[in-house]
């Protein structure tokens, strides 16, 4: 394992893996060879730009991002400047099932969705994950009942085709996945909450039915769908709703360019993701027969990423 940090750190070194302005990904050319799913997931997630910091648990802000945003330029300065451009492929042995969020259950199909939709008004802390941050929210309180939650939006969120992101998405959203018709298979996720209101474009106000040690996690339980596409067509039906199988807008870092199912997926970079454009151009997903397969394109370098067991490292 001591080999195996190690060759992926020089790599990182290398290719000057940066934070600076969105989600610093994997510049190639030369293409970075990550070794595993697990250390690209980090790799993958640490290359967010930074977040507004947090301040006392009942209210948060964006206070810090200016001594934030000066740490990143350190760590650019050290490394150089950062390269953007190229592509990252990825074997894998599933594919998904379909691109809505509140259909499926693999973890697949919960990857692909993760590229094109942003997902929470809020985020784990990358070292304290029982401790959230700002996301797609700027900013929340909690009332003095500790029922009420409210969430005050990111006024740069848009979704790719250039319309914003509001509270009427969150809270469309929210009442398509309660609606018992519509077989939501983590409704139960929602019965805590009594209320989702949206009492302006940048506001989400949920109320719980009571204090819980979860309340913030409970309350932040949307992934927002695009209302002005989605409400035309049907929530359930893929024959009748496009956007199930061929998403063509959304909010997440990617877009999707291409799906043919059990044979790849191609993903390109969203120029309007509120963190910023990906680093990328492109993230490739190749569907293989199996991991061994997977694991002999990695050694041919026809792939940057792939899972394999540790026997299989050299």
């Amino acid at each position: 394992m001591r080999r195996l940090w190690q060759t992926v750190h020089e790599s990182r070194t290398r290719s000057n893996l940066g934070l600076e302005g969105g989600m610093a990904c994997v510049v190639v050319q030369p293409r970075l060879r990550l070794t595993s799913l697990a250390l690209f997931s980090i790799v993958f997630a640490a290359c967010a730009a930074a977040d507004p910091a947090v301040t006392s648990p009942s209210s948060r802000s964006s206070d810090a991002t200016g001594a934030e945003a000066s740490s990143t330029t350190g760590l650019v300065s050290a490394r150089g400047a950062i390269r953007t451009g190229g592509d990252m492929r990825y074997a894998a042995t599933s594919d998904a099932v379909s691109f809505h969020p509140y259909k499926t259950t693999d973890t697949q199909s919960r990857s692909y969705q993760g590229l094109v939709y942003a997902n929470g008004m809020l985020t784990p802390e990358p070292f304290q994950p029982i401790q959230r941050r700002a996301n797609m929210a700027e900013s929340w309180t909690v009332g003095d009942d500790r029922v009420t939650y409210t969430f005050h939006l990111r006024p740069d969120l848009r979704w790719s085709d250039g319309f914003p992101v509001t509270s009427s998405d969150f809270k469309w959203t929210y009442e398509q996945a309660k609606n018992p018709d519509n077989a939501y298979p983590y409704a139960s996720n929602l019965k805590t909450i009594v209320s989702y209101e949206a009492p302006d474009p940048q506001t989400v106000v949920v109320t719980l039915e009571e204090p819980l040690a979860v309340g913030l996690e409970n309350a932040d339980a949307i992934t927002p769908l695009p209302k002005h596409i989605w409400e035309r067509l049907d929530w359930n039906d893929p024959q009748r709703n496009p956007e199930i199988l061929n998403p063509t807008v959304g909010s997440g870092p990617f877009k999707l360019k291409e799906w043919q199912r059990d044979s790849h997926a191609i993903f390109v970079a969203n120029e309007l993701y509120f963190k910023g454009r990906p680093y990328l151009d492109s993230y490739i997903i190749q569907i293989v027969p199996n991991q061994q397969i997977a694991f002999q394109k990695l050694k041919a370098g026809e792939v940057d990423q792939a899972g394999f067991e540790p026997a299989d490292y050299d």
